[in-house]
């Protein structure tokens, strides 16, 4: 009896082609297209009806939810239909021990656990977990029905610990680029390689990457290098020669870079100038500015002498004579430069001098110019006593109208009256 129905059915279908319409159906691969509860194939699937009559299609595709439709064509022709189902979907819930793991699916970021998942189709899935302190964990799971799914995933401690230090201590710690504070310190962190970066004021900054295992403690001992400093020398006056440990190292001004943290003794030396030595402690980073001024032991010495023609010698050497000078003083003074500090045997002479010659100590103080003034006694006026027609020969002071101030010899004067003397000026003294 069915085997007729379903020849009765396929005869009416066949004659419709020649007087009726076309229907061609597509849509989700393996979707069985029935009527009348019977399956008239699968996708992509082409039938014939009969305008005007309404036939009733049932849909069914693995992974979607059955539908069924009524199809009515007004009138013959050719018809595409393309066949919508809803994918059968379930909820899924995750969960993992401890929470608050971050679910991540193909790449993407989704919510943390606990969390639900709505409507997912029919299939499998894998997804990884990630939580601070805890090894990622890939997890996965299969949708076969709308019925709920909850899966629970317990994730493996990932944590190590990084015991840092440094010489010397308190150098400041960036964990990828994260202050964690100062050296000496302990760190417990994930399982992986870090970026250790150190740093203090006076030293080079130290970079280093450290691989964390899961379970162990990793140490870090870092040297640190002291950062150069510099030193900056000048002496007054200046081009004087500076030396250290006996090596020349320029002329002032002169600057030292990239010189290490320490103590320095640097000497100073210039031609007519008391060596200088000068210490400095250089520090990490910084710059040490040294000044000295330098000491000449050399001086110079000032003569004043009267009066003029006498012949000046030092030390044995012929300086000169005194000239004349119109000035208050009657002679010009004499000048020494660059003598050495210390004394000095002054040596003056004159023909008519008393005594002829004389010699002086002179003492010549460093940076210093020495004053000397000295008169030569030397007779210049011849005096005749008329009541004793006796004459004298010595140095006229001064003169009044009346009266002579008078020098028989050194260290010796007296008045005499115009009255009771005669003089007259020698020449050529």
């Amino acid at each position: 009896m069915k085997q007729f129905l379903f020849l009765l059915i396929t005869i009416c279908l066949s004659a419709a082609v020649l007087s009726g319409a076309t229907v061609n159906f597509s849509g989700p691969d393996g979707t069985a297209v029935y009527l009348e509860k019977r399956e008239l194939g699968r996708v992509p699937l082409t039938i014939s009806v009969k305008p005007g009559t309404p036939y009733v299609f049932k849909y069914l595709a693995p992974g979607y939810e059955p539908r069924w439709e009524v199809i009515t064509l007004k009138k013959e022709g050719n018809y595409s239909k393309k066949i919508t189902l809803k994918p059968i979907a379930a909820t899924v819930m995750i969960t993992s021990t401890p929470p608050g793991a971050v679910l991540y699916i193909n790449g993407q970021k989704n919510k943390a656990t606990p969390l639900v998942l709505e409507k997912v189709p029919i299939g499998k899935y894998s997804g990884e977990l990630r939580l601070p302190g805890f090894a990622p964990q890939q997890i996965d799971w299969e949708v076969t029905d709308e019925r709920p799914i909850k899966r629970d995933f317990q994730l493996q401690v990932n944590n190590g610990k990084l015991r840092i230090s440094s010489t010397p201590a308190g150098a400041s710690i960036l964990v990828n680029g994260k202050d964690e504070g100062f050296t000496p310190r302990t760190l417990t962190l994930s399982e992986g390689t870090y970026k250790i970066q150190l740093s203090k004021n006076g030293f080079l900054t130290q970079q280093t990457e450290v691989t964390v295992l899961r379970g162990k403690t990793v140490l870090h001992k870092a040297e640190l290098q002291s950062q150069p400093g510099s030193i900056v020398l000048n002496s007054y006056p200046a081009d004087a020669a500076v030396y250290w440990r006996d090596k020349k190292l320029g002329t002032t001004p002169l600057e030292l870079k990239n010189q290490q943290p320490g103590n320095y003794t640097f000497t100073f030396r210039k031609s007519g100038f008391d060596d200088v030595t000068e210490k400095v402690t250089v520090l990490p980073g910084k710059q040490e500015i040294v000044e000295v001024k330098m000491t000449t032991y050399f001086g110079s010495l000032e003569l004043f002498i009267k009066p003029a023609g006498v012949s000046v010698t030092l030390d044995g050497k012929f300086i000169g004579k005194v000239e004349p000078d119109l000035s208050a003083t009657g002679t010009k003074p004499i000048h020494i430069d660059n003598l050495r500090a210390g004394k000095h045997t002054l040596k003056l002479s004159h023909p008519h001098a008393v005594p002829q010659e004389i010699d002086y100590e002179v003492e010549v103080n460093r940076s210093k110019q020495t004053l000397k003034r000295i008169a030569l006694w030397i007779p210049n006026c011849e005096v005749t006593y008329i009541r004793r027609n006796h004459k004298e020969v010595g140095i006229l002071l001064s003169e009044t109208n009346d009266e002579i101030l008078f020098s028989p010899e050194p260290g010796v004067q007296f008045t005499l009256y115009k009255k009771d003397i005669s003089f007259r000026i020698l020449k050529n003294h």
